[in-house]
């Protein structure tokens, strides 16, 4: 009898154990958020601009374009680490009004190269404003692929007490990003805005709404880094989809 009793003992002792571990293990499970999946995967082409000048002091008017490296850029806007996995390349260092044929067809031809690629998502491109809108036109016609490709700029150098490159780069890499991008062509992501073409000039050297983008802000939010371009597949401009080789 008393074997019996230890026995039994024994038993409902193990039996509580074994049920308050699955216990615990369910409730841990339960209480644990599901793994998220890898961040799509964006490249950023650098080609020098205004986004990526420099002055002598964060408050002087006078700066030159050009001067700060892809690795630099990406750097100041850590926060867009969380939207996309950025790496970048330097395709040049210019002020956009010295963009040439030269720099035109090995950017072209970088995109096409990175676009064909399955785990490349979009491309990120940082330019100057004098000539942002005939490079987005000329990529619009001879890049072969529905993926994003955004180009971005600022009309403040990287130094400025309120640069406006920073925020605008965050932007883009966001629409890029973003799943319901693809076959929207080329866009232009500045000052809260994306579209598909800009404005001939801009009306002021320094004034971050000087580009006056000719689109609604995306997906009629205040900014383009929550919700993809709103426009319709439809409304974008014919691709010729000229070969560059």
């Amino acid at each position: 009898m008393h074997t019996r009793y230890l026995l039994s003992c024994r038993f409902t002792l193990a039996t509580a154990v074994a049920l308050s571990i699955a216990a615990a293990a369910a409730t841990s499970a339960h209480s644990q958020k599901p793994a998220a999946g890898p961040l799509p995967a964006v490249v950023v082409l650098a080609t020098g601009g205004t986004i990526a000048g420099a002055a002598a002091s964060d408050v002087q008017a006078a700066y030159s374009s050009g001067q700060v490296g892809v690795d630099q850029l990406l750097a100041a806007v850590p926060q867009a680490k969380k939207l996309a996995a950025l790496r970048g390349e330097q395709i040049s260092n210019i002020g956009s009004q010295d963009m040439n044929d030269e720099v035109w067809l090995k950017l072209a031809r970088r995109v096409n190269e990175l676009t064909a690629m399955p785990d490349v998502a979009g491309v990120v491109i940082t330019h100057g404003t004098d000539t942002i809108e005939e490079t987005a036109y000329f990529l619009n016609l001879v890049v072969r692929s529905r993926k994003l490709v955004v180009l971005t700029a600022a009309m403040r150098p990287s130094t400025a007490l309120s640069a406006d490159g920073p925020l605008n780069f965050f932007n883009a890499a966001a629409v890029a990003a973003h799943k319901d991008s693809a076959g929207r062509g080329v866009l232009v992501v500045v000052n809260d805005c994306a579209t598909t073409r800009t404005c001939s000039g801009c009306s002021a050297s320094t004034d971050r709404g000087a580009p006056s983008l000719r689109a609604t802000s995306v997906g009629g939010a205040p900014a383009p880094r929550t919700t993809a371009p709103s426009a319709p597949l439809s409304a974008l401009p014919d691709r010729a989809r000229s070969s560059v080789t």
